[in-house]
């Protein structure tokens, strides 16, 4: 029986030249979507410094908010950190 796919292989033909660095390469485009998530929650944390510097121009800036705030800039500097080891890393091959 022939069974005729349209599905690209995920094999392939001739062995891996460099496992090592294969495997390398592989591990950082699969811990890359937890990089993608990291930055949706950046993209949050944009828009609540939006929120918080439009209440801060109206006076309305409370110690609630700012710690909110202070909450956000270490979720952004954690993914500023996770983009530039990530990176690092892919090109140094550490």
């Amino acid at each position: 029986m022939y069974i005729h796919t349209t599905l690209p292989l995920y094999t392939s033909p001739e062995p891996i030249s460099d496992p090592d660095t294969w495997i390398e390469q592989r591990r950082n485009i699969r811990t890359m979507t937890i990089s993608v998530e990291a930055l949706k929650n950046a993209a949050q944390a944009s828009d609540e410094f939006k929120k918080s510097f439009q209440l801060l121009l109206e006076d309305k800036f409370t110690l609630a908010r700012a710690n909110a705030l202070l909450a956000d800039i270490e979720s952004l500097i954690k993914v500023a950190e996770d983009i530039k080891k990530a990176t690092n890393s892919s090109t140094t091959g550490e």
